[in-house]
């Protein structure tokens, strides 16, 4: 009410199996809802009543919400909520809409030829991979997260196979390492799992991190030339397009 009075919001409570489901609207885009969602998870306050219990917070459109209320796999959803909403495609999404509904001529001027080859990566799916997540360098209680990510492999590797280590990647990056998996499938799961474990992405909150999984060959690449972008490319086209 005191920072968003303007767009009139309402408060239903509804019932989601064994948790109470609290949804804020209505709120007119995602520009509007990332806002206010940056908003609310800062305000630590807010949380205090919930002390130690599990819980979720995410935006969604209305008609994924009827699917949600269905079929009560938040899992899954917070699996599509990071990678269309945190990971900025959505708003991306929709400014490409607002621009194609009022179109101006433009030129059309042939593309420049690329001064170095696309991707120096290789698809390797069968072989040695790596679990990678990068943070900034501030805003990040580092001896936490590495204590967070240790305790997650105790559980989901109680023989103590995987190795955990952290390095420097860029001036304003830390990099974090889990390895090695037999193959993209093992690092994949591990992703999977890991993304749901909130001692170590809930403090993360709306911090600018990337996690992605990669082959011992392509680590070493991407070390060499430090070309995340090139690489997320390759990445999205290879691993999470199936």
């Amino acid at each position: 009410r005191d920072e968003f009075n303007d767009l009139k919001l309402k408060i239903d409570e509804k019932a989601f199996g064994d948790y109470q489901l609290l949804v804020v609207s209505p709120i007119n885009d995602a520009s509007q809802a990332m806002s206010y969602f940056r908003r609310v998870i800062t305000n630590r306050s807010l949380f205090d009543a919930l002390g130690d219990r599990s819980y979720r917070n995410f935006i969604i459109s209305n008609t994924n919400l009827q699917t949600l209320s269905g079929s009560h796999n938040v899992d899954e959803y917070m699996d599509f909520f990071r990678e269309y909403y945190i990971s900025g495609k959505a708003l991306s999404t929709e400014a490409a809409t607002e621009t194609q509904s009022t179109p101006t001529p433009t030129e059309v001027t042939p593309s420049p030829k690329p001064d170095t080859e696309p991707s120096l990566f290789k698809a390797e799916l069968n072989s040695e991979h790596n679990f990678i997540l990068l943070v900034p360098m501030q805003g990040v209680d580092q001896e936490k997260l590495m204590d967070a990510i240790e305790e997650h492999n105790n559980q989901a590797d109680p023989e103590g196979k995987l190795k955990i280590e952290s390095q420097v990647y860029t001036e304003g990056q830390l990099m974090v390492r889990v390895y090695p998996f037999t193959n993209n499938v093992d690092a994949m799961n591990y992703l999977k799992a890991l993304v749901r474990d909130q001692n170590v992405y809930g403090p993360l909150g709306q911090l600018d991190y990337r996690n992605f999984i990669i082959s011992k060959n392509n680590f070493d690449q991407l070390l060499d030339h430090k070309n995340l972008s090139d690489y997320m490319t390759f990445y999205k086209a290879t691993y999470l397009s199936k």
